[in-house]
């Protein structure tokens, strides 16, 4: 019984978070706030969570689960996948924490994550070539204030990609 009961906590307290995503940046909150929208103490969260980042990784991966991916499509589509990813539940979410540098941090980190297994041995060069290519783009999105969002123009973020490396290429040669 108690782990049907941790798990539908679990759920309560990831939904509280998805909730308050929706509304407020991630930096902002604090536990007691999450707490307060699941209706529990504070103890409780704590039983359940080390800490909001603890909770915003399991939220973000429990989200990331209800979404089947092909490693082809993952590795050959990445920011079309991103975008899959980053629709149904999350679509409010990551709409408002764009700015917010914990939240882009932590669906970041899970995405290369996934993209590092799904490109097959994690030590491969060529896995961290392809997170380093993803990184990059998400790096430029920022830093040249494109309007592009990384995590719903998947289809034309992949095309500008393929582009570059081409144009790179190119000019190797």
């Amino acid at each position: 019984m108690p782990n049907h009961q941790a798990q539908r906590m679990t759920r309560t307290l990831e939904q509280a978070l998805l909730t308050l995503l929706a509304q407020f940046p991630f930096e902002s909150l604090t536990t007691q706030q999450i707490a307060d929208e699941a209706l529990i103490h504070r103890t409780t969260f704590y039983a359940h969570f080390d800490d909001k980042y603890a909770l915003l990784a399991a939220t973000l991966q429990a989200q990331f689960d209800q979404v089947v991916v092909s490693p082809d499509e993952l590795t050959k589509q990445p920011f079309k996948t991103l975008a899959r990813l980053s629709a149904n539940g999350l679509a409010a979410v990551v709409t408002k924490q764009r700015a917010d540098e914990a939240f882009q941090s932590a669906m970041l980190h899970l995405f290369f994550s996934a993209l590092s297994e799904a490109a097959g041995q994690p030590t491969r060069l060529a896995n961290y070539l392809l997170i380093g290519r993803v990184k990059a783009v998400v790096h430029w999105v920022r830093e040249t204030e494109q309007p592009e969002n990384v995590y719903t123009a998947g289809e034309k973020l992949d095309r500008l990609m393929v582009q570059a490396e081409h144009s790179v290429s190119q000019r190797l040669l």
